[in-house]
């Protein structure tokens, strides 16, 4: 019985090295992975001599016959193409699978395949290739990495880190992936240039480089840091970011603390209790010296009424300019 090979990102290095794969499947919805293995792929296809890419993205009313015919045609200039097909739409599930079997049955080896999808049932794709045992391919996992894979994904990208370089970057990646790659980017930049850099100075460049993580935003709140709170919440408005996950993230911090203030605890002890990250017990810290359970009960009560406001599609300017009024009330 047939069975397609399936592999973790992390995995795909080694596999690559030795085969030609005719078609790839990404399956998985984490977006910085499937970049990730897209990118792999391109380069791995480029050494074969692929260097056309032609992309198409498929909902409910795709037409496929442009797909059909690109495979079908001869090249006249014998050019291999990389085909992507990102799918959107799954819900018509028989049309998908009889169209993607079509698909393959025109693919030769001019051609590389890949085929992107949040869920495509692995049982589905054996159907489609079971008499397509001519084409060699893989199946991807693109999703949220388990704390296993996301330790094996990291030590990836810092192989060639000196422990001297990252000694000093004691936090656990657990913010999104997007993020943690462009950190650990800029640790291998520095790496290569034989200095060290803090935690605190790689968000700094990420907040210039205008790459923003929510929890950035509370951070700077918690410390009392206005200006960069005020910058990051620019950063959103500039770039047309939807607001919730900022609220959404200080929101929970907020509910932490008035939490606390019912405890009868050390606020370390009681922040580890909470799966609060080392590195921010300093932030939470500051932040009770300078505020006191009425103003948290009032930015509570303001990021509600900031989100009613958003959840009605009134003007976003009001909602930019509550925010930036929390950032300086708590600072």
């Amino acid at each position: 019985m047939f069975s397609i090979k399936k592999v973790y990102l992390n995995q795909i290095n080694s596999i690559n090295k030795e085969n030609f794969f005719h078609y790839y499947f990404l399956i998985g919805n984490e977006l910085s992975l499937l970049q990730e293995a897209k990118e792999k792929i391109f380069e791995i296809s480029k050494k074969r001599n692929f260097f056309e890419k032609k992309t198409f993205f498929v909902s409910s009313n795709f037409n496929w016959d442009e797909i059909f015919l690109l495979l079908k045609n001869e090249n006249v200039f014998n050019i291999k193409t990389i085909i992507l097909i990102i799918i959107k739409n799954e819900k018509k599930m028989f049309t998908l699978e009889k169209n993607i079997k079509k698909m393959f049955d025109l693919l030769t080896k001019k051609n590389i395949l890949i085929i992107q999808c949040k869920n495509f049932p692995i049982n589905k794709i054996n159907e489609i290739l079971k008499n397509k045992k001519k084409l060699i391919g893989i199946l991807i996992f693109c999703y949220f990495l388990n704390e296993l894979n996301k330790k094996l994904w990291i030590k990836e990208k810092l192989k060639n880190i000196d422990l001297k370089f990252s000694k000093n970057i004691n936090k656990n990646y657990q913010d999104n992936l997007h993020l943690s790659k462009k950190k650990m980017e800029i640790l291998n930049f520095f790496n290569l240039k034989n200095k060290k850099i803090s935690l605190e100075n790689i968000d700094n460049l990420l907040i210039n480089q205008k790459e923003i993580n929510p929890i950035l935003w509370s951070d700077a709140i918690l410390n009392g840091d206005q200006k960069k709170s005020i910058k990051i919440i620019n950063i959103f408005l500039f770039k047309e970011y939807n607001p919730i996950p900022l609220i959404r993230s200080f929101q929970k911090d907020l509910l932490i603390l008035i939490k606390y203030f019912f405890q009868n605890k050390k606020l370390t002890f009681f922040l580890k209790e909470e799966k609060i990250n080392n590195n921010r017990f300093i932030y939470f810290s500051n932040f009770l010296k300078r505020n006191n359970i009425k103003k948290l009960y009032f930015s509570i009560k303001l990021l509600t009424e900031i989100e009613i406001t958003i959840k009605s599609n009134q003007k976003f300017f009001f909602v930019w300019s509550k925010l930036q009024y929390l950032s300086i009330y708590l600072s």
